[in-house]
């Protein structure tokens, strides 16, 4: 009895990684070097599971509603990483397509842009910069939160997200009164006190600053 050869997909081998025929070498090596940015959208998918898709959507949800004009404006702006590379994306943010089998390979430079992202913090002209520790506290109080309602509201997380808490209300008093402090110590000497009596005076709603 005649048994015909098993057949199996016709891959080639690249630094010895099974991958599709038609990935260049070149551009698979420029892919495990890319260095994600702050605001990259990476989209991680199986083979053949809508990937094209999910990425038309996200493409007309960043574009405001604006489709790619063709199939290589398309590939531009949603370049597959091992296929097209980096650098023929054109859009900002970039939006990127990864297989799952490369997506483990750039698991270091993801999880070190995640934490550099992080750090970052986008404030606008308008407002001052967060105080780092007040945000640090409530982070802290977010994840006890977060473990409080996981782990069914246990007695002990109540008590940490109690004092948290506590800890939060007095230091936002404490900087209060500091940064008024200090913005009292800046229009002193440069605002007559009949002036600043006035401004007092409309602060506790008596009558309009002149």
């Amino acid at each position: 009895m005649h048994v015909a050869p098993k057949r199996t997909p016709h891959l080639q081998m690249i630094d010895g990684v099974p991958r599709s025929p038609i990935v260049k070498s070149e551009v698979y090596r420029e892919a495990l070097s890319f260095k994600p940015a702050a605001d990259d959208v990476i989209l991680v998918t199986y083979p053949k599971s809508g990937t094209h898709w999910v990425s038309q959507i996200a493409l007309l949800i960043l574009n405001r509603g604006q489709s790619p004009r063709d199939l290589a404006d398309f590939v531009r702006q949603a370049p597959c990483l091992e296929i097209n590379g980096v650098s023929v994306s054109y859009t900002s943010p970039r939006f990127l397509q990864a297989p799952k089998a490369s997506i483990e390979l750039l698991t270091q430079p993801l999880q070190e842009a995640k934490t550099v992202a992080n750090k970052k913090l986008r404030v606008s002209q308008d407002h001052p910069d967060p105080d780092r520790h007040l945000l640090a506290l409530w982070n802290r109080r977010l994840r006890l939160l977060a473990a409080y309602r996981k782990r069914g509201k246990s007695r002990r997380f109540k008590r940490r997200l109690r004092k948290i808490q506590n800890e939060i209300e007095r230091y936002t008093t404490d900087l209060a009164s500091e940064h008024w402090m200090q913005n009292c110590e800046q229009i002193s000497g440069h605002i007559h006190l009949s002036k600043m009596w006035g401004i007092l005076r409309s602060l506790l709603g008596q009558r309009k600053a002149m």
